[in-house]
């Protein structure tokens, strides 16, 4: 059964006839200031589709988070250090604009990964911004990478591991 067409096709791929479609280009190979395998940039860019879909939710349940296993960090906040319960955290609307703009900020960085130098002078930009924070350390950046992302492994098929390297 089947349309001559189809069987003409399907024998020439099966004999690697010179007609068949080309060959796919290779991919570019890495940028190495970028410390992830093709596989690991692919599966954050992909995965975070969904995440930021519910941006809002998602950065203030990390910000609770985060909070929990470091309740010292929770003074760095102006507009919110005195929430110290997780109620009071998840009614507040100055926690919801922060974690969303946090979110923004990691949507900006992952959607522009295949242009690493902007990327980099983006993150650049939001480092300096951080720090005119009184008491900010740089080294604060290194708690919520684990922190802030650590609650979304618990979704393994919408969450790659690569995210919590």
């Amino acid at each position: 059964m089947g349309c001559k067409l189809g069987k003409l096709v399907a024998s020439q791929g099966a004999k690697g006839g010179k007609d068949g479609p080309p060959e796919p280009p290779a991919p570019a190979p890495p940028d190495p200031r970028l410390p992830l395998t093709a596989k690991q940039k692919y599966n954050i860019m992909a995965s975070w589709k969904g995440i930021s879909r519910a941006m809002e939710p998602t950065g203030v349940y990390m910000f609770i988070k985060l909070f929990e296993e470091h309740a010292e960090l929770l003074d760095l906040f102006t507009k919110f250090a005195e929430l110290r319960t997780k109620e009071e955290q998840q009614g507040s609307l100055e926690l919801a604009e922060h974690a969303t703009k946090v979110m923004s900020t990691l949507d900006e960085a992952i959607r522009t990964l295949d242009s690493l130098d902007q990327t980099i002078q983006y993150l650049h930009a939001v480092g300096a911004v951080h720090r005119r924070v009184p008491g900010f350390h740089k080294e604060y950046f290194e708690v919520p990478s684990f922190t802030l992302f650590r609650p979304l492994s618990s979704h393994p098929s919408e969450f790659p591991s690569c995210f919590l390297q």
